[in-house]
């Protein structure tokens, strides 16, 4: 066997490699974007920025938070039992991302988002397990 017989069998193999490790690269970025999105929610609710928060809600949670409350977004969310955003670095925030939907856990909660045409936006947060249930969100969309 020559090289020269070797080097064509090797190129579709060496493109496979590379063409794998740029994807893991695009799934760090998205892990990485969708953990950012997260913690500048719990950032701003800790900020008792209630504005800064609502922006970053998916829609139908923002409605349903404003029905429920009968008040403002940032009125309504500050006045909700959502845990302090906790002292988790941002490159330990643990993401999953499942297509269009994501878990971040924090240091102190579970959220939820869900990728809109603006971006990620929270769709559930304050979340507890709740066994072999769904989680309990303290805020979510209907």
């Amino acid at each position: 066997m020559t090289l020269s017989s070797i080097r064509p069998a090797v190129a579709p193999a060496l493109l496979l490699v590379l063409a794998g490790l740029s994807g893991c690269a695009g799934d760090q970025d998205r892990d990485r974007a969708v953990a950012d999105v997260a913690q500048r929610f719990e950032a701003a609710v800790e900020a008792g920025d209630g504005d800064q928060a609502c922006r970053l809600l998916a829609p139908a949670t923002r409605d349903a938070l404003e029905r429920d409350a009968q008040e403002p977004c940032a009125d309504a969310l500050l006045e909700e039992d959502l845990p302090p955003a906790g002292d988790k670095a941002e490159a330990e925030a643990e993401a999953e991302v499942y297509g269009t939907a994501a878990q971040v856990r924090t240091g102190s909660d579970t959220l939820f988002l869900g990728r809109f045409d603006r971006g990620w936006r929270v769709t559930a947060a304050g979340c507890q397990a709740a066994g072999d249930a769904p989680y309990e969100c303290a805020v979510e969309g209907g």
